[in-house]
């Protein structure tokens, strides 16, 4: 391979990347009577066989699973048999959180764990008239789907199981993501949002948990969030001699406290945007000062000099950018020649710069290699760098 880099350096994308600030909203949903009754029979069922055998990560996490899938309205028979809707709960929360986002002409992202699940909410949407695109294990023309959401102004929702349909796709034609139900896996979770915060979104994102009130929805959520491994919490409280399938009993906690709280954080949130906005400004005006000073130094054919024990140095560097309307063909392009390292989101500027300034000298120092023209538009810039003068 190539060495494009002398040195590396990890960066995470919050650092390198400019996007918009994101929203939790957890609803809480009431199973019907009749269906919470058998979930309760469930937990104390799923309790005692896991006392009757070994306490290990893959038993805990698989009598979890038969309670997920309860949470969403489905239960499936002991031997593997017919699937059986024993509620609705979700679908009618969500079925209102659909009307709202169509009113006000706003695409949604609908995420869910389970088949019968996103067969149900394919069933609504169809039943309420509404453009969708769908992706699940199934699904063989994924592009198809995607770009069918990202381009038709029609399609108002894309439905996709958080296993399949959490990778290499561009969601950001919706800024609102629905988890109607939710896996235990990190880089899923993880993965998943990135759908629609990624580069190209314009507008804050908002996620929606849609979490069954007093099940092991709620200790799911709180494992993701707080990256915590979800199978050792569980065996931690049953180790401790609680049920670890039942929901623990929420502490009181003071409203002043809370409040005051609150009161704060949106303090520091109104003086960070207002940080933000004078450092916008800032940098304005040091583009503009440094553009000024560049043209008098060139025009008076001043290469440097120093004021007050610091130098002023003009400095020309190659500069390269994706040609317009042909971002998604440079990836491709960097991914067969083999280096798809460069790309993480998106390509950054200096990284791109520094690879193409490496092929023009491979390709004799004049000129783009082939396969890059067209892809790149290369240019010089040139700016003042400001250091300490040497005494």
């Amino acid at each position: 391979m190539k060495r494009i880099h002398s040195i590396a350096f990890r960066a995470t994308k919050a650092e390198c990347l400019d996007l918009p600030e994101t929203t939790d909203i957890i609803r809480h949903i009431e199973l019907e009577p009749v269906t919470l009754k058998k979930y309760k029979e469930l937990v104390k069922q799923s309790y005692t066989e896991l006392s009757a055998g070994e306490v290990t990560a893959t038993n805990i996490l698989t009598r979890l699973l038969r309670l997920s899938q309860l949470t969403g309205g489905f239960i499936g028979s002991d031997d593997g048999g017919k699937i059986e809707q024993v509620s609705d709960a979700k679908l009618k929360a969500l079925e209102d959180i659909l009307e709202s986002s169509i009113q006000e002409g706003h695409k949604l992202v609908v995420i869910a764990r389970f088949i019968p699940e996103i067969h149900a909410i394919c069933r609504l949407l169809e039943k309420k008239n509404i453009g969708y695109a769908c992706i699940y294990g199934a699904t063989k023309d994924r592009q198809e789907q995607v770009h069918r959401f990202r381009c038709d102004p029609d399609c108002m929702v894309f439905v996709g199981q958080i296993a399949t349909a959490g990778l290499g796709i561009t969601l950001t034609a919706a800024s609102t993501m629905v988890f109607y139900s939710l896996d235990y896996s990190m880089s899923n979770f993880e993965q998943t949002k990135a759908r629609i915060h990624r580069v190209g979104q314009k507008n804050g994102c908002t996620y929606i948990y849609l979490i069954a009130k007093g099940t092991v929805d709620s200790k799911i959520l709180t494992a993701l969030r707080n990256k915590a491994d979800l199978a050792k919490m569980l065996i931690d409280d049953y180790r401790k001699g609680a049920n670890p399938f039942a929901q623990r009993e929420v502490k009181a906690v003071s409203n002043n406290a809370m409040f005051e709280l609150a009161d704060r954080l949106k303090e520091l949130r109104e003086a960070k945007k207002a940080v933000e906005e004078e450092l916008k400004s800032i940098n304005a005006e040091i583009d503009e000062v440094e553009y000024r000073l560049s043209e008098l130094m060139i025009s008076s054919e001043t290469q440097n000099f120093t004021r007050a024990g610091t130098m002023f140095c003009l400095s020309t560097t190659t500069r390269a950018s994706a040609a317009a309307g042909m971002k998604e063909e440079l990836f491709d392009a960097l991914r067969s020649k083999g280096f798809g390292e460069l790309i993480y989101e998106t390509v950054n500027a200096n990284s791109l710069s520094a690879f193409v300034k490496e092929q023009i000298a491979e390709n004799g120092g004049d000129e783009l290699p082939d396969w890059l023209k067209g892809l790149v538009n290369v240019f010089e810039k040139t700016t003042v760098t400001v250091r300490k003068a040497a005494r």
